[in-house]
């Protein structure tokens, strides 16, 4: 089980959920509604076997157990992420297949939130000889923020999707912001509507212009 705001999500050996034929092995209860986590594409669950560990980490959902290839993709296995519309895999063996070559059976994350540590019968995660019945896979791709006074805060503005950082592996947290970055900062954390009307006529076709608004 797992607890996302007024979200439970539910794994385990189960097929159609509250008689739905994609809510297999896993499926979220929202209050009033069992709904399904996506399909495999034809009629059934994302999942073909049980799920047994579910971690929530910023808008994502993280799933461990004995299945193989969910939604179909086929470096999916053991361990995927759910990011509330689509499945992906947790990297890959390098060889068509998931980075884990076993079940998973636990899951805990960092004190941070930035990092999920797997547990299970596998070994030799991801080809490094050293990865065996447990390994850490990080949620944050910055390696320039370690120590820094805000790196929590950075973590969490990143899992929850309010900014992402200023290359594929860095943050650079100490560099100024802009106000048409912050005017997205804002329209994501707020979760703002979006308007047809143009404000201001100094940020046409720039990239905050629709936030900006």
């Amino acid at each position: 089980l797992a607890i996302d705001g007024s979200d439970l999500y539910v794994g385990g050996h189960f097929t159609n959920a509250a008689g739905i034929a994609t809510a297999d092995y896993i499926a979220r209860w929202n209050g009033s509604t069992w709904l399904a986590l996506g399909s495999d594409g034809v009629a059934n669950g994302a999942l073909a076997w049980d799920a047994w560990e579910i971690a929530v980490s910023g808008s994502d959902l993280y799933v461990g157990g004995g299945f193989r290839d969910a939604a179909l993709i086929p470096e999916a296995d053991y361990v995927a992420r759910w990011n509330g519309t689509a499945w992906s895999a947790l990297g890959s063996n390098g060889s068509g297949d998931g980075a884990v070559n076993s079940p998973v059976w636990a899951f805990a994350l960092s004190e941070t939130g930035g990092d999920l540590y797997v547990g299970g019968d596998f070994d030799n995660v991801a080809g490094i000889a050293t990865a065996d019945r447990v390994a850490e896979w990080s949620l944050v791709p910055f390696t320039d923020i370690a120590g820094t006074t805000f790196e929590k805060d950075i973590i969490w503005v990143y899992l929850h999707g309010i900014t992402s950082g200023c290359s594929a592996t860095t943050y650079c947290p100490t560099a100024p912001v802009t106000r048409g970055q912050m005017a997205s900062f804002l329209a994501r954390a707020l979760a703002l509507p979006s308007t047809t009307t143009d404000h201001f006529t100094d940020d046409n076709g720039t990239t905050h212009e629709a936030n900006i608004n």
